[in-house]
């Protein structure tokens, strides 16, 4: 059986790496609103339920309206749909309430899945100092 670790990191960014934090920081989180309106707009006036596959294809639409979602890892923007799409399992099946919109001032964390034993996430992406 495998076994889960975490591990909790303490850093302090220069103020360039800030800023790149910061623009992925928006970006994203301009992904998770936008997606969670589009899911919950589909399912309440067309009564369709969409899931991450959905969102995921979407999301190339919307890349090619808003060219400024391109300066980010698109690794980053995919996570955050996967997010979502686990917040809704979590709400229907009873473990939480429905998902809520993110706000600028919201608490900003990153996280890192790995697959085999590789890191995917920001780390394909580093930011130089």
């Amino acid at each position: 059986m495998a076994r889960k670790k975490g591990f909790k990191y303490r850093f302090y960014p220069t103020d360039r790496q800030k800023a790149v934090l910061a623009k992925v920081f928006g970006h994203t989180r301009y992904v998770w609103n936008w997606a969670l309106e589009l899911r919950t707009n589909a399912y309440y006036e067309e009564g369709e339920s969409l899931s991450y596959t959905d969102t995921a294809k979407r999301l190339t639409d919307l890349k090619k309206e808003k060219t400024w979602l391109r300066e980010v890892s698109s690794v980053a923007l995919q996570q955050k749909l996967r997010d979502l799409d686990q917040a809704f399992q979590n709400f229907f099946d009873g473990r939480c309430g429905y998902p809520n919109f993110k706000s600028k001032h919201d608490f900003h964390a990153s996280r890192q899945e790995t697959v085999g034993g590789e890191s995917a996430g920001e780390s394909e992406r580093p930011v130089e100092s």
